[in-house]
């Protein structure tokens, strides 16, 4: 994320960062939930999906907490005989897999279209300008007093933002 955080940041007004930094920090928030939300829905669904048939057979106060998750399977399974229990705890442990497996090949494919539609958007971004030259030296050998180095330069000249000691900047 720090990529994307330096990206965003460099290529707002400074006068405007603390805005944008609560935005994205908001925005950060919110993927990370809907992602945990969409990719926890799949891998239920496939769940509750394989599961199905195993549950043929089983009294209600079983086939219900087995159909919802993988811990109600190994609560129903305790109150089975045990070759039903075993029976029960196989197919439950093969469809949390299975619903496990979804939701990483939908993760999979969200972050490729993810990198795909960064490769889009950023291939005419300019590549970043290589910091200022650092000021000469007084003729009578006094030192450079100016704060920072060349990272100041770039930021007073306005080619980098504060906070940015290389003084790149993105363009759009």
């Amino acid at each position: 994320m720090s990529l994307v955080t330096d990206v965003v940041l460099g290529s707002a007004p400074p006068a405007r960062a603390g805005a944008v930094s609560g935005l994205l920090e908001s925005a950060t928030e919110f993927a990370g939930a809907l992602g945990m939300a969409v990719l926890g829905s799949v891998g239920s669904a496939v769940y509750r999906r394989e599961i199905g048939d195993s549950l043929e057979g089983l009294p209600a106060a079983a086939a219900d907490p087995a159909r919802e998750t993988l811990a109600g399977a190994f609560t129903a399974a305790g109150g089975l005989p045990a070759e039903t229990a075993g029976a029960l705890l196989r197919a439950a442990r093969s469809a949390f897999l299975a619903g496990l497996h979804a939701a990483a090949l939908v993760a999979l494919v969200l972050m490729l279209l993810a990198a795909a539609l960064c490769v889009l958007l950023l291939r005419h971004a300019a590549a970043a300008t290589p910091p200022a030259p650092a000021a000469a030296a007084a003729p009578d050998g006094a030192a450079d007093t100016a704060p920072e180095g060349a990272a100041a330069v770039a930021v007073a000249s306005g080619r980098g933002r504060a906070g940015d000691p290389a003084g790149h900047r993105v363009s759009r």
